[in-house]
């Protein structure tokens, strides 16, 4: 995948969110977890940075969204390892 794509793609799983109550998060988690990845996260941390001239845009949605998405992503991951660590193989 190009970076150009990369990016577009970052964009639209971030636009994902943004549309999303803050109540649905979660589920959008599992839906999208694949995409939630440390490259994405690298993106999001760019878009803080790129606003932290404007204290508005740095405290606010950016900034809010990254660290929702990151605390649902550890509480998927938690919840999975738990599920699978269950299972007797």
């Amino acid at each position: 995948m190009q970076v150009h794509e990369e990016l577009q793609a970052h964009g639209k799983t971030l636009k994902l969110f943004q549309d999303t109550p803050d109540a649905e998060w979660e589920g959008g988690v599992a839906r999208h977890r694949l995409q939630l990845t440390a490259d994405f996260f690298d993106h999001v941390e760019n878009l803080i940075h790129a606003a932290h001239q404007d204290e508005q845009q740095r405290e606010g949605t950016v900034h809010k969204m990254a660290l929702q998405t990151l605390l649902c992503c550890e509480a998927h991951g938690e919840a999975a390892y738990a599920i699978l660590s269950t299972v007797r193989l």
